[in-house]
């Protein structure tokens, strides 16, 4: 490493099918980073889980989309965060290893990509001024 002797073994960053991260994924994986994603449904935002194409490979699947978007996080070999309190759903979630996406799903999904956050934006100097603000703040 060039600032440091230890490489990291995991960088947790937001990916999801709006802000896929390919440059970023392919360069960590490159260094033996493995990629972690949070925000992995991009908070629902977008209207994500009716997204139309989505939930037309999910029905070609016979799975829901939030299974869809899982799979293709572990098909790109991204570890995936998700949680929820309704243990049905995490039950579901888990529910990812008896199929497989397809070549053609997998590009179908990359259309979907803004390169865009859903959250707040990190590199937006407002974003930056409010964050540092907490520094040194306890609550």
């Amino acid at each position: 490493s060039l600032f440091n002797e230890i490489t990291p073994a995991v960088n947790q960053i937001e990916v999801h099918v709006f802000n896929q991260k390919e440059q970023q994924h392919a360069y960590q994986t490159s260094k033996g980073v493995v990629t972690e994603s949070w925000g992995a449904f991009a908070e629902g935002k977008n209207d994500v889980f009716n997204h139309p194409i989505l939930k037309e490979i999910a029905q070609k699947h016979k799975k829901t989309t939030a299974q869809v978007m899982l799979r293709w996080q572990l098909q790109r070999g991204i570890v995936s965060l998700s949680k929820s309190a309704n243990p049905e759903r995490v039950r579901s979630n888990f529910d990812i290893f008896d199929f497989q996406l397809t070549d053609a799903d997998m590009e179908q999904i990359k259309t979907i990509n803004t390169d865009t956050t859903v959250f707040a934006d990190h590199h937006d100097a407002t974003t930056v001024e409010l964050l540092t603000s907490f520094i040194g703040k306890s609550f």
